[in-house]
C-alpha cells in the first residue's frame, strides 16, 4: 500500500469514527410559533407587493394566508403558546430600506406573541426573521412604527 493510499484510508477511518456520513444532518424542526410568525410575515410581505402598500388589518393577511395554501388563516393567527392573537403591527412598509436595521442596531419587530410562554416570546422581525427573546430582550427591542407593547 502507498502512502497517499494509507492517507486517504486513515482519513475515512478517522471521519467514520468521529460519525461523519455522507447526508447532512436533519435540521431540528421549526418551532409552531416561530413557523406561524414567518408564514404571517410573508402573507404580510405578499400583500405590501402586491397591493403597493403594507397591510391595514388581519383581514388582508387572511387572504394571502389563503392563497398561499394555509386552511385555517385564523388559527394561524394566534400563538399556540398562550392562546392569544400575535400582535402585529399594522401599516408599516417593509419594502423600505429604512425598516432595515443597521448592522450594529437589533432587528425591528413587526409582530410578537402577547405574553409568550416560560418567560420568553416568539417576535417576528420586518425582515420575516422569526426568533425568541427573553424578557429582558424583549424589553429592550425596537418595535416597527414606534409600537410600544402593552
Amino acid at each position: 500500500m502507498n502512502q497517499t493510499t494509507f492517507r486517504a484510508l486513515a482519513f475515512s477511518l478517522l471521519m467514520l469514527a468521529a460519525g461523519c456520513s455522507s447526508a447532512p444532518p436533519e435540521p431540528p424542526p421549526e418551532d409552531p410559533a416561530g413557523g406561524q410568525l414567518r408564514k404571517i410575515g410573508l402573507a404580510y410581505m405578499q400583500v405590501a407587493n402586491s397591493a403597493g402598500q403594507p397591510p391595514r388589518n388581519a383581514n388582508q393577511i387572511k387572504d394571502a394566508l389563503k392563497q398561499m395554501g394555509e386552511g385555517n388563516p385564523d388559527a394561524l393567527l394566534v400563538s399556540p403558546n398562550d392562546g392569544q392573537p400575535f400582535t402585529i403591527i399594522w401599516g408599516v412598509d417593509t419594502r423600505q430600506g429604512n425598516t432595515l436595521p443597521d448592522s450594529s442596531a437589533p432587528p425591528v419587530i413587526l409582530a410578537y406573541e402577547q405574553a409568550g410562554k416560560d418567560g420568553h416570546r416568539h417576535v417576528l422581525t420586518t425582515l420575516c426573521f422569526a426568533t425568541r427573546l427573553g424578557a429582558e430582550e424583549f424589553a429592550k427591542a425596537k418595535f416597527a412604527n414606534g409600537h410600544v407593547p402593552k
